[in-house]
């Protein structure tokens, strides 16, 4: 096959093409083809196989970097699951996702007289990957990022319990999530075992079986899977090597430098594997940026057009804030509010704040807590008004609860805050396209503004933050937070449960992580979206802010921002 990497750094534009193809049980399969404009005919291919709970798009990134490099990508959304392609997403199963990986290279072969093609696969994919590599003679190379290669253990890590062996004890679980996706658990069960897809000792048949060259990136700190039982793998293989990510979690992407290092790895290792060339670091080219924004831009609206929301954003809300209670008592998590509490502080006598997405008050008890701890029995000065504005009653109702001790201690002559409540859609705008939540609220009004984890799930934030900035006091401040994109629980979670989430606590503890999974499938398909410190930066510079400083908290997995008026 003729080399044509040569001519990216002079036709490097990368165009990807939407591809519909059967899978083995005539199942349509939604696909990207991306490769640069011209001169890409005989450039090798790599499939991208979607990490379990996420679509094609969010190998977008990757797809671009192989790209621009020299290499023909096609990624693709499995069946069954979420995405564009067919299927009951109930019924997903190892061994059909693996279908999906050797349909792709049918179609390769049958449509464009492709006889080989490497193969990526992340996290739990990388399962797939392994078995569809040793399977099948087409694939010409294996890379496997953060790799599982032991589903039983990885789940008994994340669960705290032995779902494959309550499984084979006769014990059914029905429709369940799993790692943020509803599914037949039953039946992902039943098939993974016949398969023999769940245990360390399968992954050592299909790494014996393995007769093509395969690299494992695994995360310096994976919390999910085993560093040496992916050497084992790879020891069983005959041409396979483990690299470490140095400073990964099992997201590698929740770190932007992390996720820049390994794509530049990624691609050094792909084209010298697809070319038999020795490409060094500073050879790799990077992809066009606002390129890749675009084509993102445009599969985020393809999904949403596919992606039902089930339920609406009232009710959603109202039941993850049932399970977000548990995670009050996570160590990580009373540091976050800690640092929110000190940087909307000073709070000082008579001063109104607005607490706009309260969700369950835990903010509001937290700020309470700290006036009424440093105003002692101090009576002077009217008490600060502590504004609670949130989409649902039942997180109001319980922020009202858990706050009623310190409007009690204010009533026995203590200082505290004096906590108001409002049910109000910070999605709703008038005429004028104000948020109608903060629309009675006069110009300049307000003394300072805390959005705790709001902003992410905002239709149009910018407007939002405006309307923040209008109803601040020249001087007023403002405090945003958000989860970092592609943010990482796993340490967190890992933390939570080493604090003594057990016995009672241990499921209502398994409803929140299953919680949080979903609010990352929605993130993935563009209904909500994660800010970096630089776009919180940027939202709240956009609406005439200034003096904004950003910090890292929530195991470093959360961004918080202050800014002033």
């Amino acid at each position: 096959m003729k080399s044509e990497r040569g001519n990216a750094v002079d036709e490097g534009e990368v165009i990807s093409e939407p591809l519909l193809y059967p899978n083995r049980a005539g199942l349509k399969i939604a696909a990207f083809f991306d490769h640069r404009r011209v001169g890409f005919k005989s450039c090798p291919f790599v499939i991208l196989a979607p990490k379990y709970s996420e679509t094609k798009k969010n190998n977008l990134q990757l797809a671009y970097f192989l790209a621009v490099n020299g290499l023909n990508v096609i990624r693709f959304d499995h069946s069954c699951h979420i995405g564009e392609s067919d299927g009951d997403r109930l019924k997903f199963t190892l061994p059909g996702a693996v279908e999906d990986i050797l349909a792709t290279l049918d179609f390769l072969e049958q449509r464009m007289a492709v006889q080989s093609a490497g193969l990526i696969g992340s996290s739990l994919s990388a399962r797939t990957a392994l078995r569809a590599a040793a399977q099948d003679a087409r694939v010409s190379f294996l890379i496997c990022v953060v790799g599982v290669v032991n589903f039983r253990e990885t789940v008994l890590q994340v669960y705290r319990e032995d779902l494959v062996e309550q499984h084979l004890d006769g014990k059914r679980h029905g429709v369940n999530d799993l790692l943020g996706c509803n599914i037949d658990f039953d039946h992902f069960g039943e098939t993974a075992i016949a398969s023999d897809m769940v245990d360390l000792e399968g992954s050592l048949v299909d790494g014996r079986n393995l007769k093509v060259p395969a690299l494992f990136f695994q995360a310096e700190h994976d919390v999910w899977v085993d560093l040496k039982e992916v050497e084992a793998v790879a020891a069983a293989a005959p041409n396979a090597k483990v690299r470490r990510i140095a400073g990964a979690l099992h997201e590698v992407r929740e770190s932007a430098v992390v996720a820049d290092r390994l794509f530049r790895e990624l691609v050094i290792a792909s084209v010298n594997l697809s070319y038999g060339t020795k490409l060094q670091r500073t050879q790799a080219l990077a992809p066009n940026k606002a390129a890749m924004l675009k084509q993102n831009r445009i599969e985020r609206e393809r999904l949403q057009r596919v992606e039902n929301r089930g339920v609406d954003e009232t009710s959603f809300w109202s039941e993850y804030l049932t399970k977000f209670e548990y995670l009050k008592n996570a160590r990580a998590y009373r540091s976050f509010l800690d640092l929110v509490v000190e940087l909307i502080s000073p709070i000082c006598p008579g001063e109104i704040l607005v607490d706009a997405g309260c969700g369950n008050g835990a903010l509001g008890l937290w700020a309470g807590r700290a006036w009424a701890s440093a105003r002692g029995a101090s009576h002077e000065g009217d008490p600060p008004v502590w504004l609670s504005v949130d989409l649902t009653s039942s997180g109001l109702a319980e922020a009202m609860n858990s706050q009623a001790g310190l409007a009690d201690q204010r009533e026995r002559g203590f200082g505290a805050l004096g906590f108001a409540y409002l049910r109000a859609n910070f999605n709703d705008k008038d005429e004028l396209g104000d948020t109608r939540a903060l629309g009675w609220l006069i110009d300049g009004s307000v003394d300072a503004v805390v959005a705790n984890l709001l902003v992410s799930y905002l239709d149009e934030p910018a407007s939002v933050v405006k309307a923040f900035h209008r109803i601040l006091r020249p001087g007023g401040r403002i405090v945003l937070s958000s989860m970092k994109p592609h943010c990482d629980m796993s340490g967190i979670w890992r933390d939570f449960l080493d604090e003594g989430a057990e016995g009672a606590r241990l499921e209502p503890a398994r409803d929140l992580l299953r919680a949080v999974g979903a609010i990352r499938v929605k993130e993935d398909v563009g209904m909500y979206r994660f800010f970096s410190a630089n776009e919180l930066v940027e939202l709240l510079g956009a609406a005439g802010f200034c003096k904004c400083a950003s910090y890292l908290t929530f195991s470093n997995q959360a961004v918080v921002v202050r800014a002033e008026k």
